[in-house]
């Protein structure tokens, strides 16, 4: 399979395991799932602008496609190396996303199982065949920084 193959299914499962999440949140409280919507979206929003829109791989060679896609309608900024706001823009979104939804899922044991299994095979899948072909070298995922 291609590396192509795997940085999409990498990006999608892990967001399929959020969207369980928030399908946990939902069956409880509507209102707190539009919340965790809203986080999910701004989470988003945060990656794209704190790391894929500062990849030089962005305008070609994108191994996770998707988010090159939309990073190139963000506007541009300089490649280079990742500032300490880059990288916090980058992982206390992702964190947010898998922390709050928690306190439902603890409740529904299949979905936690999904979740926990979409996440950790999407981590698994991009750290095995996504980063070791990804030419941005100065990201904090990539194997060989």
């Amino acid at each position: 399979m291609s590396v192509h193959f795997h940085g999409k299914f990498s990006l999608l499962l892990f967001l399929a395991a959020i969207v369980v999440g928030l399908v946990a949140i939902v069956k409880e409280s509507t209102t707190m799932g539009m919340m965790y919507g809203v986080v999910i979206l701004i989470s988003l929003v945060s990656i794209l602008w704190s790391y894929c829109a500062k990849c030089r791989c962005r305008k070609g060679g994108c191994v996770h496609y998707f988010t090159a896609k939309i990073a190139n309608l963000l506007p541009d900024r300089k490649p280079g190396k990742y500032t300490l706001w880059d990288n916090l823009g980058l992982l206390v979104p992702v964190a947010v996303m898998l922390i709050i939804p928690q306190f439902w899922l603890w409740k529904n044991t299949p979905l936690i199982i999904v979740f926990w299994t979409g996440v950790v095979v999407s981590v698994i899948d991009l750290r095995l065949f996504v980063c070791c072909a990804c030419k941005n070298r100065v990201c904090i995922l990539n194997k060989r920084t």
